[in-house]
């Protein structure tokens, strides 16, 4: 460990960019008289941590050779007779000569300076190997190079031999008793479940959550069917976030720890039993990974036992995990969701080209491409595997398609911003967790609540659990009540047409609350009058349908903030209030001139485009004016700090004109749904 008075030690080899954010945080850790400490492998940008126990007080580290061309992930045992001795983490060890390493490396054995061979082909190999029982350590360069050597694009193919991958399983709903596996607690400590997941088969069930009380993280596994706690275990915490998945058979777990800044990430396999035991871990790649594409996965799936699929923002990987190899890998969007067929042999996947493709889990083949769909998330198949529904944001909507048809079944209009949609049966979706929906009328036909913390898990024949931090209860949505709606509706024989409501004819009202001069607000009406006539739409004073655009003023605020450096400049580094300058270091690093803390008056605004029936919010989109609480402002040439401030503020006229007007939409002919219930620990009341 080094103090930051001796940070100068770390920045000999460092570029410009990283010698400039470390001076300025020790200074600014020194301004508040903060004793920081920095431990790490800073040339290569990666923080130097043994993720698993072994027989050494020394961590694993990455070791360069003195022309740094070759390199090792490993870790120290001893040094002796000018020669270091390194365990790696496959669990080989060897013997390297001092003379043959980087000069980082030598300072950090305090030794010599040396050659430029590489040190590490024709190293004395040992016959010794990781102690018994100890995890398997992947680095985070072994996965990096295995996951590049699988690498692959996506090829766009001109066939569909997409055949569903059909569960045949009949829906049912939860049934059974809750299961509680801790003593009751006050419901802010629910807040504090990271992530649930089911495993395919959706017979076993993991959950994380941070227990800060001893800076770590639990695993707790439940065997769904039988509503039995199965094993729970404590992994040493590296992260706020951590996602969870289960094997099918319910074996193993896998628990992703999210990594920030030059903090690693890492995945924990965990072998699951009466008393749980992690088996083998690897390392993930942090934010300033240097070395080959980046590998910080987000979530994993279980395909199969010995198949574990990884997502992150660039990469989507299917590995055998034991062997810590991907079998094939593709590159996908950055807002990309996957969603996995019921028998997982099926995966769809939003591609780098925006195109939605179903590939077989086995082998990566694409087996087509979904026609006319793009910019969707939430991707997910239905519980027999012949559907697929997905959300599109641009157009507010939710869309079925038919997977066995190679066509769009429907699109149901939704609320701006809806992060998920769930099955519940073959013909009903739960979407945001608030609203049961037909997707034959794409309407709403019971709105559900949540009452206190929680996360809703389900699997794909429909069963849904509510989790807390002490206690697993089966929730079944299709009560009594439901289903007996569900029957009368079905009795009606409605027409799906005749349930739009911005269908041709239909009649729509419009009303304008926005402070812009007299012209800007005239161009806007003309604008909006042309798109919702060119959509069939008769605009009326007293219709029941209403569309209003209104822009708010929000509470006045004052703010201190920082130097705020023009966007032009490199690097784009701000000082925040209280942070000292840098004056010694100023103009080498050619950073613009520093200004003392400002203060400013800010005043935001709101605009918002909201669709109503009846008096019912329909959708609505909104933006924000102003600065954000802790947002980074730069400045426009010689700009202020006030002027910056006044110019977020003001209130951009193409917010008002510049979007889709939503066309999917539709309701029950009362206007609202059947009727209400309430999720809770109760189950569903």
């Amino acid at each position: 460990m080094l103090r930051v008075d001796s940070c100068h030690f770390l920045l000999r080899e460092q570029p410009r960019m990283h010698r400039i954010l470390i001076i300025a945080i020790c200074l600014w850790s020194q301004s508040f008289g903060i004793s920081l400490f920095v431990e790490g492998d800073f040339s290569v940008g990666r923080a130097a941590y043994a993720i698993a126990p072994a027989q050494s007080e020394h961590e694993f580290r990455l070791w360069k050779s003195a022309n740094g061309k070759y390199r090792i992930y490993a870790q120290l045992i001893r040094v002796q007779e000018g020669k270091v001795k390194l365990r790696q983490d496959t669990g080989k060890i060897i013997n390297v000569s001092i003379s043959k390493l980087s000069r980082f490396d030598r300072e950090y054995v305090e030794s010599i300076e040396g050659g430029t061979e590489n040190p590490f082909s024709n190293a004395e190999e040992s016959n010794s190997t990781m102690r018994q029982g100890s995890p398997q350590v992947r680095s985070t360069n072994k996965l990096i190079r295995s996951l590049n050597s699988a690498q692959k694009k996506l090829l766009q193919p001109d066939h569909w031999l997409v055949e569903p991958d059909n569960a045949k399983r009949q829906t049912t709903g939860s049934t059974g008793n809750p299961i509680r596996f801790r003593k009751n607690l006050d419901e802010r400590m629910a807040a504090m479940v990271d992530d649930v997941s089911v495993g395919l088969g959706g017979e076993f069930m993991g959950v994380v959550r941070e227990d800060s009380s001893d800076d770590t993280t639990e695993l707790t596994t439940f065997n769904l069917l039988s509503g039995e706690l199965k094993g729970s275990i404590k992994l040493k915490q590296r992260s706020t976030k951590a996602s969870v998945a289960i094997t099918p058979n319910g074996k193993h777990a896998a628990v992703s720890f999210q990594g920030a800044g030059r903090d690693n990430g890492r995945i924990d396999f965990v072998e699951l039993g009466t008393n749980p035991n992690v088996i083998a871990s690897w390392q993930t790649s942090s934010f300033f990974q240097r070395d080959g594409e980046p590998f910080r996965p987000e979530r994993g799936i279980f395909l199969t036992d010995d198949r574990l699929l990884t997502i992150d923002n660039t990469f989507a990987g299917v590995w055998d995990w034991r062997r810590g190899e991907a079998i094939y890998a593709f590159e996908i969007d950055f807002h990309t969701d996957i969603g996995v067929s019921p028998n997982g042999k099926q995966i769809a996947v939003h591609t780098k080209s925006e195109d939605i493709a179903i590939l077989d889990s086995s082998s990566g083949e694409v087996l087509g491409v979904v026609d006319g769909l793009r910019v969707s998330h939430g991707l997910n198949f239905s519980p027999d595997g012949t559907l697929l529904a997905g959300i599109d944001t641009l157009s507010s909507s939710v869309w079925i398609y038919d997977l066995a048809e190679n066509k769009i079944k429907n699109r149901i209009g939704i609320s701006q911003g809806v992060p998920w949609i769930h099955w519940v049966d073959q013909q009903h979706l739960l979407v945001g967790g608030s609203d049961l929906v037909d997707i034959n009328l794409g309407v709403s036909v019971w709105k559900y609540r949540m009452k206190g913390i929680g996360k809703l898990a389900n699997t794909h024949d429909g069963r849904f659990w509510l989790v807390t931090s002490n206690q697993v209860t089966p929730v079944n949505l299709l009560i009594p009540e439901v289903r007996d709606s569900l029957a009368q509706l079905s009795e009606n024989q409605l027409n799906p047409d005749d349930l739009k409501l911005l269908k041709p004819g239909a009649e729509i009202s419009v009303t304008l609350d926005i402070s812009f001069e007299q012209d800007e607000v005239l161009r806007i009406r003309n604008e909006l009058v042309d798109k919702l006539e060119s959509k069939g739409l008769i605009i009326r004073d007293d219709a029941a349908i209403q569309l209003s655009l209104k822009l708010v003023n929000e509470k006045e605020k004052e703010l201190v903030i920082g130097s705020m450096f023009p966007k032009h400049r490199m690097p784009p580094m701000p000082r925040l209030p209280g942070m000292p300058a840098i004056p010694s270091f100023r103009d080498r690093a050619g950073l613009p001139e520093d200004k003392p803390d400002e203060k400013v008056t800010a005043r935001p605004k709101t605009g918002s485009i909201v669709l109503k029936r009846f008096n019912r919010v329909l959708w609505k989109k909104t933006r924000f004016f102003g600065p954000m609480e802790h947002d980074i402002i730069h400045r426009r040439g010689d700009e202020t700090g006030q002027q910056a401030v006044d110019r977020l503020c003001t209130a951009n006229p193409r917010f008002f004109t510049e979007w889709s007007l939503p066309t999917s939409h539709a309701q029950l002919p009362s206007g609202k749904p059947f009727g209400r219930s309430v999720i809770s620990e109760q189950g569903v009341q």
